[in-house]
């Protein structure tokens, strides 16, 4: 249902300072930037048209037309929950994908993985909305192969209209080898050590989704509410740590 090659690219956040926590060493963006041979470093970008930043048109009827998307609060922006150098990498062949929706009246939204040559694109889910704003995860069902880049691309599906493809947010994605080391390391360690290993090593979609688990189990639980908070820094939504994680 939602295809199309996107051109225009608009970049979403600027480069922001991680303070150090207790549970977490610091870490370096560049830890997130692209595998060595990546050409070019992607961005995560929005689309244009009338349902800018994941509202529907009835959304924004008393939205100034000359506030750019890029200048609403944070809050108010649909984007991927990526890292804010726009790549992540994965060591799993399905790993889970986040992204934050506004108050909107959206009825779903719908993943799409897209490959360089594949123009058909490779796999798409689509997840439907019950309330927002949230942050709410998708698992597509065919395996990422290692070594190889993924366009991800989140659009809003509209109740009102039938092209679902003008409020989008997009990010690369790579799975890669695990290390032998790292998995030796990972074996032996707890979630939490867990996150931490993956963190320094740049797996940033395993990150998130330990923490993202846990908190749906334990939503209260103050420890793991700041670790999400401090990912949520990569992205720069850290003060959205209490939006509901659906689905």
């Amino acid at each position: 249902m939602f295809h199309r090659k996107l051109n225009q690219y608009i970049p979403l956040f600027a480069i922001a300072t991680i303070v150090q926590t207790s549970i977490f060493p610091a870490i370096s963006y560049a830890q997130f930037d692209p595998p060595p041979g990546n050409p070019g470093a992607p961005i995560i970008t929005y689309g244009t048209g009338s349902r800018a930043n994941g509202k529907c048109a009835k959304d924004i009827e008393s939205q100034p037309q000359s506030v750019a998307a890029s200048n609403l609060p944070i809050d108010q922006q649909f984007t991927l929950v990526f890292p804010q150098k726009y790549f992540g990498m994965t060591i799993l062949p399905n790993p889970t994908f986040f992204a934050y929706v506004p108050k909107t009246s959206a009825i779903a939204i719908e993943f799409s993985l897209e490959t360089k040559n594949d123009n058909n694109g490779f796999d798409r889910k689509t997840i439907n909305l019950t309330n927002t704003p949230s942050i709410v995860s998708v698992q597509f069902d065919k395996s990422l192969e290692i070594g190889r880049d993924y366009n991800l691309i989140a659009a809003v599906i509209c109740e009102d209209e039938a092209k679902p493809d003008d409020s989008y947010s997009q990010g690369i994605v790579r799975r890669i080898q695990l290390d032998p080391t790292l998995k030796t390391q990972l074996d032996k360690s707890s979630s939490i050590e867990k996150v931490s290993l993956y963190v320094k090593a740049g797996i940033w979609h395993e990150a998130l989704a330990i923490v993202a688990q846990s908190l749906r189990s334990d939503p209260n639980n103050k420890d793991l509410k700041s670790q999400w908070q401090y990912l949520l820094k990569f992205s720069n939504l850290e003060t959205l740590a209490n939006t509901p994680i659906k689905n």
